[in-house]
């Protein structure tokens, strides 16, 4: 048979959307070894491109052909003429030491998201009681066995070897950061708030967007709102060129009678945590707390009108179902919402690319004279 006439083999298209979702797990769990090994540390470490046997020896593995398999993922690496080095993401993204470190994102998906999904053939049958989260934070399940082991038999744990630990506060900090991180600079541009004077992050964590508003607006100072634990550490972190201009404050939005007052409060990924009636605590209490003429800036992602996407919403808020009682909106859900408040002209500016947070805003109307 002449080489012309040899057909293509093609399988079926329709498979193909079909084929990465039974693989998409092990990616997550070759890109997270690769953390462990500290593969992209030191290839970045050593400021040059490098040999797999040179990495691998460096990092006592024997397995050169592995890390070569694990380097190909996600593009990680640049691979040219049998040497690595890393991509501009990586580098960026991917290295641990790094302010823009997104690794803390990565592992936290891993040993903390993916023993929460244990629980989602009850939720399924039985909706989202609230309840599961704080199980999780203590480590154990309704059923009194541990997230660790989880319930089904080692023989179906995705997690292999790993053991899952209670996530601290240093995790969760760290965590949210590397999901701000690629998306700050732009939040800072997504309006011009250079005519406001105090900012309040409400469940700010380490101050990471506080920080970042600061750099913008030369004239802003801000406060940091969160539960002791988070605030005790941030202030052990908190830079100090910054000390003069980012307060840090410790408390709880729903015991607390009020707010710290300010023109401008942010919530990031705070209303999408809780039911209704919770969030009626929190918004009654930012709206008493922000001056006339000031703004709300939330930062969640909103699904389409129909709620059929776009994809990662939609795997946001069916986490949402799984760790907690809230879950994803519409921009016209938010928009409601907060109308129903007091708040007016609201906005949402979209967060292009892949991520977690588009911009919704809102002012409160100036007080009649």
């Amino acid at each position: 048979m002449a080489a012309d006439d040899v057909p293509v083999l093609r399988s079926d298209p329709l498979a193909d959307d079909i084929f990465p979702l039974a693989t998409e797990g092990r990616k997550l769990q070759i890109v997270y070894q690769c953390l462990k090994l500290g593969i992209f540390d030191e290839i970045e470490s050593l400021g040059k491109s490098e040999t797999a046997e040179n990495i691998a020896s460096n990092l006592g593995s024997t397995s050169t052909s592995k890390i070569a398999e694990c380097a190909t993922l996600n593009n990680g690496y640049i691979i040219e003429c049998g040497v690595y080095c890393l991509t501009e993401s990586s580098k960026k993204y991917m290295v641990s030491t790094k302010p823009t470190s997104m690794v803390p994102r990565l592992t936290a998906e891993f040993e903390f998201m993916f023993p929460l999904f244990n629980s989602l053939p009850s939720v399924l049958k039985r909706g989202s009681d609230g309840e599961r989260y704080q199980q999780f934070i203590e480590n154990e399940t309704e059923d009194g066995e541990s997230f660790t082991s989880g319930t089904s038999g080692a023989g179906n744990n995705p997690r292999g070897d790993i053991t899952t630990r209670k996530p601290s506060p240093a995790d969760f900090l760290a965590m949210m950061n590397a999901k701000l991180v690629p998306i700050a600079p732009a939040v800072t541009q997504s309006y011009d708030f250079s005519g406001y004077r105090t900012l309040v992050d409400l469940g700010g964590g380490s101050g990471y967007m506080a920080y970042e508003f600061i750099k913008v607006y030369e004239k802003l100072k801000a406060i940091v709102f969160d539960l002791p634990d988070s605030i005790e550490l941030a202030v052990q972190q908190q830079p100090q060129n910054t000390k003069s201009r980012v307060e840090f404050m410790s408390g709880d939005f729903f015991q607390d009678e009020k707010l710290p007052v300010c023109d401008l409060m942010i919530l990031s990924h705070i209303l999408h945590n809780w039911c209704d009636d919770k969030i009626d605590i929190i918004l009654k209490k930012v709206f008493a707390s922000i001056n006339p003429g000031g703004c709300i800036l939330l930062l969640e992602k909103c699904l389409n009108e129909d709620k059929t996407g776009p994809y990662d919403a939609i795997l946001l808020d069916t986490m949402m179902m799984v760790i907690c009682e809230g879950r994803e909106r519409t921009f016209l859900e938010y928009q409601m919402l907060l109308q129903q408040y007091g708040f007016t002209n609201v906005i949402w500016r979209e967060m292009h690319g892949r991520n977690c947070q588009d911009v919704i805003l809102a002012l409160k109307p100036e007080e009649n004279i």
